[in-house]
């Protein structure tokens, strides 16, 4: 089916300004008439001239199972596998063909992409088989290397293309399509690594910005997080003070109270010695004791006086006193 598609869409031609070297180049030399391989090979030949990539990949595994390496079936199945590669990547980049396709009941469950990617790697694959082996002339050799540098182009590995292109001008310095392509491929791959570089770059500024990101919100979390310490702690002073002062409060609350019992109390006493005093001056006639004591004190004193004053009068005479019963 995706052979099919394709071969209904290829238009045999030169693909995204890279050479690829005919297919039928080591048919020409074609000498061995007598082996089996050969007449597939043909086949095959003439089927790629006419677009028919189907039939041609058809012809060359035919012509493979019966000499597995021959060099020509090699190579022109490289060319085949290259061509249908070509024809599902401009398929792929296509909508309006692939909607042709889809009207016409193909290609409706196809991945392009996938498929131009296998076919790239086929044709690697069978370039790479030929060049193991002992190629005696050097110009096709080097058309060889120079098709599989292509196949490297395509795969975007543009490092590895251009070691086949140049190694393609080692053995056929004459090769002007492996000259030109070398240059594109250097050119491209100037461009990828010029990316690749602004990419590290970028990548560097981005993971340093982040890193900053990062940082400042370390500092920003631990700044909240000694905000809320103090606030934490000013709190804390703010709950013990409103403690303290409810506590003074309370106490002065307690000083006021006693204070108030203890001036009620001091009116109460004032108030009983003023009734006392009171209950006094209404009995005249009663004396306290103090004033009593004080009052004999007195009359002693004055009798003791007036005891002298006698003695001094009649003195010598001898005085009896009687108890006075």
């Amino acid at each position: 089916m995706i052979l099919k598609t394709l071969n209904m869409y290829l238009n045999y031609k030169t693909y995204h300004s890279l050479f690829l070297s005919l297919a039928f180049i080591f048919c020409s030399t074609l000498s061995c008439f007598g082996q089996e391989e050969v007449p597939f090979i043909k086949k095959g030949n003439e089927a790629y001239r006419k677009g028919d990539l189907m039939l041609a990949d058809s012809a060359y595994t035919q012509a493979l199972g019966k000499k597995y390496d021959s060099q020509e079936a090699l190579f022109n199945a490289g060319n085949t596998y290259y061509q249908l590669g070509n024809a599902a990547s401009q398929l792929q980049n296509n909508p309006q063909a692939q909607q042709q396709l889809q009207q016409q009941g193909q290609g409706q469950k196809m991945d392009f992409a996938a498929v131009s990617k296998g076919a790239f790697e086929q044709a690697q694959k069978k370039y790479e088989e030929l060049l193991k082996q002992d190629i005696e002339d050097k110009t096709k050799k080097a058309k060889a290397y120079h098709n599989l540098g292509n196949t490297f182009m395509q795969q975007q590995d543009f490092q590895k293309a251009a070691k086949q292109y140049k190694d393609a001008l080692r053995n056929d310095p004459t090769n002007e399509n492996a000259r030109y392509n070398l240059a594109y491929a250097l050119d491209k791959l100037k461009n990828q690594q010029n990316q690749n570089q602004n990419q590290d770059q970028q990548n560097q500024d981005q993971q340093n910005q982040d890193q900053n990101e990062n940082q400042e919100n370390q500092d920003q979390n631990q700044d909240n997080k000694e905000r809320d310490d103090q606030n934490q702690e000013q709190n804390q002073d703010n709950k013990e003070g409103d403690q303290e002062n409810q506590q003074n409060q309370e106490q002065e609350g307690k000083d006021e109270q006693e204070q108030n019992q203890d001036q009620q109390q001091g009116n109460e006493e004032g108030k009983g010695e003023e009734e006392e005093q009171q209950q006094q001056q209404a009995k005249p006639g009663q004396m306290s004791r103090d004033e009593a004591e004080k009052m004999l004190q007195a009359l002693m004193q004055q009798e003791q006086e007036l005891q002298d004053k006698n003695g001094k009068k009649e003195k010598g005479r001898v005085i009896k006193i009687e108890k006075d019963w």
